[in-house]
């Protein structure tokens, strides 16, 4: 039985002499009309041939449209259900033979002979889906649905795929900022807790000299209640001192008050009896003795005056290194 009935006009034959090659190399068995068998009527052998295809490719071109032969051959396959036009000219649609133009039509005008060309391909499916069994085109129409489904299916999953990838990229981004924001807080934490430690560290050395200035502020304090009481005792003491001076002043211009009062008599005597020396040449040991006893007296009144003068100077000192001392 013929596969493919190939419908086209004798002045197109090499034109579609690719065509039929082509269709050959695929294995198909395409009968057009090249030889007669001897003794065969051509009406009666291209009506037998039509009736066994399985599909019947119709070529359209500027002269097939005019051929009543490629008309009549086209109308039978279309009312056979087994018409598959194929174009090799621009035709507009109402050049078409009436009631053709609703068969789609697969464009070969531009066709180079490549079997990767989009209407060749279409052209291919549209034969393979009219020589198959009827069965068979349904298996692999289920199929086809099938496989169209699961490819739906694949490419929501695909596109589930690459929103989950997207959003994890983005979420890795996110803590990858998360993890460096992270790391300049930690950075800054570590530091305001080194500035914390210092400032502590600062604290304590603070508060340890304010006890130590404390407790010297205490000392102080205390040297200094008692300076101010060595300080009043000491004025005690030159004040006491001061009285006993004056009082010794007094004692002493006493004194000399009246040793000048005994040795006016003395001084006379002295002067008489110098004069009597020279005349007697001797003093007496009385004279002497008085001589002697007012030289002792004003030479005891200086000593005491210097004693007490030494013992001023003294407590003066001491109350000078005192205040030194408070103040340093």
């Amino acid at each position: 039985m013929t596969d493919i009935f190939l419908s086209y006009s004798g002045k197109d034959r090499t034109r579609v002499q690719p065509l039929f090659d082509s269709l050959r190399e695929r294995d198909f068995d395409v009968f057009w009309d090249q030889e007669i068998p001897p003794g065969t009527d051509w009406d009666t052998w291209i009506r037998q041939h039509l009736n066994d295809a399985k599909c019947a490719v119709v070529v359209w071109s500027a002269h097939s449209i005019l051929s009543d032969n490629v008309r009549h051959e086209a109308s039978i396959a279309k009312v056979q259900r087994k018409l598959v036009s194929v174009l090799i000219d621009a035709i507009a649609p109402d050049q078409l033979p009436m009631g053709l133009y609703s068969v789609q039509a697969s464009n070969l005008s531009r066709w180079t002979g490549s079997i990767e060309d989009e209407d060749w391909i279409k052209l291919l499916h549209e034969i393979e889906s009219r020589l198959m069994p009827g069965w068979v085109r349904k298996t692999l129409d289920a199929k086809d649905a099938e496989m169209v489904a699961e490819r739906a299916r694949r490419e929501t999953a695909e596109r589930r795929d690459r929103t989950f990838r997207d959003q994890i990229a983005k979420e890795a981004a996110a803590q990858q900022r998360l993890r460096v924001e992270l790391d300049e807080a930690q950075g800054r934490i570590d530091d305001l807790s080194e500035t914390a430690r210092s400032k502590a560290a600062d604290y304590e050395t603070a508060s340890a000299r304010l006890i130590r200035l404390t407790e010297e502020f205490a000392v102080t304090e205390e040297r200094r209640r008692v300076l101010e009481e060595e300080n009043r005792v000491a004025k005690g003491a030159i004040a006491e001192l001061q009285e006993r001076i004056a009082g010794l002043e007094r004692v002493r211009a006493k004194e000399l008050d009246n040793g000048h009062e005994a040795m006016r008599p003395a001084e006379e005597t002295r002067a008489v009896n110098v004069s009597s020396s020279t005349l007697f040449g001797s003093r007496s040991a009385e004279e002497r003795e008085i001589t002697s006893q007012a030289n002792a007296d004003s030479d005891r009144s200086d000593y005491d005056r210097k004693v007490l003068f030494g013992a001023a100077l003294a407590v003066a000192g001491l109350i000078l290194i005192s205040l030194l001392s408070f103040w340093r």
